[in-house]
């Protein structure tokens, strides 16, 4: 009985001279799982931004559509290296830790495999698509200074005709814009009417 402990032990001992302890303690080691991320991509659509221009006193209303971002998760299995102190031990000794925990290190990167790779959120919002014209649009006027608001629709070019609203004498200093989308009300932009009177 204690005749093959011995032997176990020099074989052992010398399977660890020839490779080094940190690539025996690498190559011993349960395998771990990590998740790392890839590209980023695009998902669903989750809403649209409006912008109001406006052209030598023509306004014009498009919109951008926004998604959600989106980002690889890879799922990997692999060794972990192990052993880097007694690979510092091996320095003096052997001089070859340096090269016992490169090898622990390219049989650790080796050993690795991907499990599966899955499209999930990353919580950001990014444009999807092209800027458009918006026509048709429910665009609601709101004159803070007389309690008023009127509503009207961008035509087909997505042009608002405002020119009788912001030439009309009024105490109106300013025009708040809306869009009316899906029965939210969106503010697009302010109107200074200050230096048209």
């Amino acid at each position: 009985m204690h005749l093959k402990t011995i032997i176990s032990a020099i074989c052992l001992s010398g399977l660890l001279f020839a490779m080094g302890c940190a690539s025996a303690l690498t190559m011993s080691a349960p395998r771990v799982e990590e998740v790392t991320y890839g590209e980023t991509g695009v998902g669903e659509r989750i809403n649209v931004v409006y912008m109001l221009e406006e052209e030598e006193g023509m306004y014009t209303l498009s919109r951008q559509p926004y998604c959600k971002e989106t980002v690889e998760e890879i799922q990997l299995s692999r060794k972990r290296t192990r052993g880097f102190i007694v690979a510092l031990c091996e320095l003096p000794l052997y001089g070859l830790g340096i090269l016992d925990y490169i090898v622990a290190k390219i049989y650790a990167n080796a050993s690795e495999e991907e499990l599966g790779r899955l499209p999930v959120a990353s919580g950001g919002v990014v444009p999807c698509g092209d800027v458009e014209q918006a026509p048709g649009e429910k665009v609601l006027l709101q004159f803070p200074d007389s309690e008023r608001v009127k509503e009207l629709l961008t035509d087909d070019k997505a042009s608002l005709h405002l020119e009788e609203l912001l030439n009309e004498k009024s105490r109106d200093l300013q025009i708040n814009v809306f869009v009316k989308n899906e029965g939210n009300i969106l503010y697009i932009k302010t109107i200074d009417r200050t230096y048209k009177m």
